[in-house]
């Protein structure tokens, strides 16, 4: 399933497939369901790499609670994975490296960063990472066409950060400074 010209499909094969228990819809019904009403194919199969794609909202109500029952809701399924792809932040290992080796004094010793500080520090930083590139790809735009302002520029960035920062514990405030 994914969204193809702006419409949730299925494919040919998720419909018939008999993988975990009965299918969706008999191969020959979904043949001839094609064959009597060919608006219900997105896109055509065959070739390399290519299959067949039938909107999902054009099926009959029948079939799409059958789908439902065997995969689950197709738009909430489809919404967590783009969410998960949105939301993958890469580790910046330098600054776990920087980190670990730093050492700040505390009752006239030099202690290192627990754990638990080092791994906040480090998922901070690599929140941080994305949303400085946005807010350096946005920057350049806006000296190129000098249409948004600075603070539209800054908002848009923090909204960005903030997704990354809820999904994996970094502690970043209300206006997107990090908190100590």
């Amino acid at each position: 399933m994914e969204y193809y010209n702006n419409k949730l499909c299925v494919t040919f094969d998720e419909l018939v497939s008999t993988e975990s228990g009965a299918p969706v819809i008999s191969r020959k019904a979904l043949s001839m369901m094609l064959y009597r009403n060919p608006n219900l194919r997105v896109s055509r199969g065959g070739g390399l790499d290519r299959y067949a794609r039938i909107d999902y909202y054009a099926l009959r109500e029948s079939y799409r609670k059958r789908f439902e029952v065997k995969y689950g809701d197709p738009s909430k399924m489809l919404r967590e994975m783009q969410l998960k792809e949105e939301l993958k932040v890469k580790i910046d290992n330098e600054a776990r490296d920087w980190y670990e080796n730093y050492r700040y004094v505390k009752n006239g010793e030099m202690k290192p960063l627990t754990d638990k500080m080092i791994n906040e520090y480090t998922i901070n930083a690599s929140v941080l990472n994305p949303a400085r590139d946005i807010q350096t790809v946005a920057t350049r735009q806006h000296l190129r066409h000098v249409g948004d302002s600075r603070q539209r520029i800054r908002a848009h960035a923090r909204c960005v950060q903030s997704h990354p920062s809820r999904q994996y514990g970094a502690s970043t405030g209300q206006d997107g400074r990090l908190q100590a």
